[in-house]
């Protein structure tokens, strides 16, 4: 997917995959979600995402079912380190795109 935002152009096909994400829900609930951390050649993070809610998806008319969608968000680099904490995601995992310190 490729998308422009703010003048920059974020494409899922050029950058580096950095970590992902899968609700174990995904598939099953129409709350859950599928997202893809990236950094692109000049070190910007942004997500790409599925799923049914927003972001990605369109909730329905009933505020349950909605439409599976995608989209792509730009992120700060602290916003990434935000979502990789967020989303339990080992440090070790992602050690070559973040500084972390011990504790």
């Amino acid at each position: 997917m490729k998308k422009g935002i703010n003048g920059k152009v974020y494409n899922t096909d050029t950058a580096e995959l950095v970590a992902t994400y899968t609700d174990p829900r995904f598939g099953d609930d129409g709350r859950a979600v599928s997202e893809k951390l990236y950094r692109t050649k000049r070190g910007a993070f942004f997500l790409y995402g599925r799923g049914f809610v927003d972001p990605w998806g369109t909730v329905g008319w009933d505020g349950q079912y909605g439409y599976m969608g995608s989209n792509i968000i730009a992120l700060t680099e602290q916003e990434a380190r935000e979502w990789i904490e967020k989303r339990g995601i080992d440090p070790d995992e992602v050690e070559e795109f973040f500084q972390f310190d011990e504790a």
